[in-house]
């Protein structure tokens, strides 16, 4: 965005968009800004025919808090996470494959990540793919029982 709009303007921009093909996105940044979460990042690595995003993480609010009753590193699931939390990650985890997709993300590997911030709505992603080739770096023929030149008889 060349021009940065105010939060008010990026909700009303996103209300407008609810349907159509920015509907994902709309719904995404309308939810991440009811529960006050700044931003989000979505990673992803495969290699050949497997591959899958991580759970997006939600900054300043984790799926699972250090359970402070123990004294070890134990974690909980955050008691204040609900519903409205999963549909946010969903939202982001297909936003950010349907633009990984946009970008010709081969089937040899790679990984990256996709990054929202839902104060500005700018989005920042990066792709890495792994690329198999194949160089030539010897060619040669011979006669498998040597020289024939001295001719033999048969």
């Amino acid at each position: 965005m060349s021009k940065q709009l105010t939060q008010k303007a990026l909700i009303n921009l996103a209300k407008s968009r609810l349907t159509g093909s920015d509907a994902k996105a709309a719904e995404m940044f309308l939810l991440a800004v009811k529960l006050g979460i700044p931003s989000a990042e979505a990673t992803f690595r495969g290699y050949g025919d497997s591959g899958e995003f991580d759970d997006p993480t939600l900054e300043d609010f984790p799926r699972h808090i250090r359970d402070e009753t123990k004294h070890n590193w134990s974690y909980i699931p955050n008691p204040k996470w609900t519903s409205d939390h999963d549909r946010l990650q969903e939202l982001v985890k297909d936003v950010a494959e349907d633009w990984v997709n946009s970008t010709g993300y081969n089937n040899d590997g790679g990984g990256g990540s996709v990054s929202f911030d839902f104060k500005t709505g700018e989005v920042s992603g990066h792709v890495y793919q792994n690329v198999t080739s194949q160089n030539t770096v010897a060619t040669n023929e011979w006669n498998l029982l040597g020289d024939d030149e001295e001719g033999g008889e048969e």
